[in-house]
């Protein structure tokens, strides 16, 4: 027999999925930066990842 739903069921831990994993390397060197930008800001590495990606996607510069 199935149990009824509870609301415990629609509780959705974390953060929501926003698109799929993907895994990069990125220099120590650019590593610290994003980390103190992440710091400066009080969000998370990955935050400021999306956030850099996003910008250089909506800059009108041509990519070369």
């Amino acid at each position: 027999m199935e149990r009824p739903p509870s609301d415990v069921d629609a509780v959705r831990r974390g953060r929501p999925r926003e698109g799929r994993p993907v895994h990069v390397r990125i220099p120590d060197d650019d590593i610290e930066i994003i980390d103190r930008l992440a710091e400066h800001d009080s969000v998370t590495r990955a935050h400021v990842i999306r956030r850099l990606i996003a910008e250089g996607l909506a800059s009108e510069r041509p990519l070369s």
